[in-house]
């Protein structure tokens, strides 16, 4: 798999759909929810050097929806979307 330029792992990207599927949650709210409660306990998900950007964008703790459909865009341009999702669902 090529390096992510946004410092998440795949692995998140992975081990959050089997808890989406699992749980039958909406991605986009479970996200956005899980991001503020590893912003309240400072627990990040990629390694980093500041927390505010210049632009005064905060870094994120956790990947959010538009992350998630880049990562299975590069799974498609790769082709291995079904590989992925088989992974996941003999997880689950």
């Amino acid at each position: 798999m090529p390096s992510k330029r946004n410092g998440f792992s795949y692995t998140i990207f992975v081990l959050f759909v089997c808890c989406m599927q699992v749980l039958r949650l909406s991605p986009r709210h479970r996200s956005e929810v899980i991001q503020k409660k590893c912003s309240r306990a400072q627990i990040s998900f990629q390694s980093y050097l500041v927390t505010k950007f210049s632009n005064d964008k905060q870094r994120r703790f956790f990947p959010d929806q538009p992350a998630f459909s880049r990562c299975l865009q590069t799974l498609s341009k790769l082709d291995l979307v079904e590989e992925s999702w088989n992974s996941v669902l003999l997880a689950h």
